[in-house]
């Protein structure tokens, strides 16, 4: 099996490191469940060469497992996912939130049909959201047994395929905790950007549930519900100082327009106090490129 190792933090590569969970005799038996539960036993299969071991970065916050797998096995896993009963089916209807959401996105631009590149769409539940209220919608899912058809929205696996469309906007929603390397698909969404472009992102804030009683007791699996670093669901815990270190690094500024500020005031309140309390900091950001 092709690992990837991360001796540094694949943020800032940092090598000041702590280690904050391992698999031992005490939670052996959590992971066997989880895996059986989870992944049809799959992950145990890869013990003998894949151990989960989740580090914490000094320098920048980041959490992330030391080693992870590969896109292939990341495939598989994702394709031996077992979906509970009870559970919505991950192909149904946008809901109204998620309409209202994509009716305020459109608000940013003047454009009557403005282009959005939904980027890792999986199932392309904002996709339809977006085309909805009026977006002409692109949705990008390297995972073709993912894709969902629908008329008037243009579906790809392929990312050559949208090389040359010129995007207003781009939604980046919950991806970047779950990829390999969120360095390089940020250089790749870059590279489908020009200067006017807005990128929305937004991953899950660990500075909200390391203040959480017992987070890291209850890793990998308490036997009820899936932890916020369930190895390999998530692949990386981002902060907001981890995630602002990250679009720094490939050259993305965030977006202090008025425009957006009329949008959710609540968002530039959290960005900027989150910077003295990270309880409240967002992992939401809107960017462009910096000129």
């Amino acid at each position: 099996m092709n690992l990837i190792c991360n001796n540094k933090c694949p943020i800032c590569k940092s090598n000041s490191l702590f280690e904050i969970c391992c698999l031992s005799d005490d939670n052996y038996s959590n992971f066997v469940n989880y895996s059986d539960e989870y992944y049809s036993g799959l992950l145990v299969q890869w013990l003998n060469t894949l151990k989960p071991v989740l580090n914490r970065c000094k320098n920048c916050n980041h959490f992330f497992y030391k080693n992870v797998p590969c896109e292939q096995m990341l495939s598989n896993m994702y394709n031996s996912l077992i979906r509970k009963p009870g559970m919505p089916a991950p192909d149904r209807e946008p809901s109204l939130s998620m309409i209202s959401v994509m009716r305020k996105m459109k608000n940013l631009f003047t454009k009557s049909k403005p282009c959005l590149l939904d980027y890792g769409s999986g199932y392309g539940r904002w996709s339809v959201a977006a085309h909805f209220v009026g977006f002409e919608v692109y949705s990008y899912e390297p995972n073709s047994s993912r894709v969902r058809k629908c008329n008037d929205i243009n579906y790809t696996s392929s990312i050559n395929e949208i090389q040359n469309i010129n995007f207003d906007f781009i939604w980046l929603e919950q991806v970047l905790e779950h990829v390999v390397s969120p360095l390089n698909i940020l250089k790749e969404i870059k590279s489908l950007m020009n200067p006017d472009t807005i990128l929305s992102l937004s991953v899950p804030n660990l500075d909200k549930f390391i203040f959480k009683q017992n987070l890291w007791k209850k890793w990998p699996y308490d036997n009820k519900s899936s932890h916020i670093m369930a190895p390999y669901q998530h692949l990386h815990g981002f902060s907001s100082k981890s995630l602002s270190k990250l679009l720094k690094k490939v050259g993305l500024s965030s977006i202090h327009s008025s425009g957006l500020l009329k949008l959710s005031k609540f968002y530039f309140f959290r960005l900027h106090l989150g910077k003295i309390l990270p309880i409240i900091s967002s992992t939401r950001r809107y960017c462009r490129i910096i000129c």
